[in-house]
């Protein structure tokens, strides 16, 4: 079972703030899923959840103002002893938020999560594993998000940077390869097979669904809708952060950070 709407613990600060909360549930939205059978769960849902309070109030997200930052920045940190870096990517930009958005974004995750284990690992043997996501946000503003994370030598931190970017502009300018999204829809279906199973994932795409569009949704996830051009303006024109922490290495000084994008 998952209560959609936040109840926050009391805090010690405010006692009365749990008490409170379940003061007046109104708006709040409970989502039950799993093999039940209707007739049982129907007297339970009346009684355990019919009877709590309700008095009209509607709760609802706010917008605290945390903002992406405009134009490049990149943050050098210093820690530990080893020489070792750990360097993550971040990009942003405004963009509409769709179904159609939000399956390209999964399937530009899937891609580079491919193309860059085989550059950055195969080709350089510059890292070990690298991770990407790609995603978009709905709230409270709309945007595209994508980020790259790779552990590595220092020393071979602006190379392997230059080689994701290159990655990412390569696939803005000329979409992605039929081979490359051959393997991805394969493994979109298996992975969606799988899901169709899964009462988490039911759960969070019933808790997802707010504007109502829950069938929509399980049509979008059909990837024989996917075409080699739909992902190409999720990488195109992001303006990246970078954020790179280094293990200390005295006898290896760390030479200034330049500009790659």
């Amino acid at each position: 079972m998952l209560i959609t709407g936040e109840i926050e613990l009391s805090a010690p600060d405010d006692p009365g703030r749990f008490r409170k909360g379940l003061a007046d549930l109104g708006g709040l939205s409970v989502v039950i899923v799993g093999n039940i059978e209707l007739a049982t769960l129907q007297p339970l849902v009346e009684t355990y959840l019919g009877s709590l309070p309700s008095h009209g109030r509607k709760a609802h997200w706010k917008d605290i103002g945390i903002k992406f930052p405009v134009g490049k920045l990149t943050k050098v940190v210093t820690a530990g002893s080893e020489a070792k870096a750990r360097v993550e990517l971040e990009m942003a930009a405004p963009y509409r938020w769709s179904l159609d958005a939000t399956r390209d974004a999964a399937i530009l995750s899937a891609v580079l999560q491919i193309r860059l284990r085989e550059v950055l690992r195969e080709d350089m043997g510059g890292v070990y594993s690298v991770r990407v996501g790609a995603s978009i946000s709905r709230e409270p503003v709309q945007r595209r998000h994508l980020n790259i994370s790779f552990g590595c030598d220092p020393a071979n931190i602006d190379a392997l940077e230059a080689a994701a970017l290159g990655e990412i502009r390569t696939i803005a300018k000329s979409g992605i390869g039929a081979d490359y999204l051959t393997k991805v829809s394969e493994q979109i279906r298996r992975e969606h097979e799988v899901n169709l199973k899964s009462n988490g994932w039911w759960r969070a795409q019933l808790r997802a669904d707010r504007g109502g569009c829950l069938v929509a949704a399980l049509v979008a996830v059909a990837v024989r809708r996917v075409v080699p051009r739909a992902p190409r303006s999720l990488a195109g024109d992001h303006r990246p952060a970078s954020l790179r922490t280094l293990g200390r290495a005295p006898a290896r000084p760390i030479s200034p950070v330049r500009a790659v994008w």
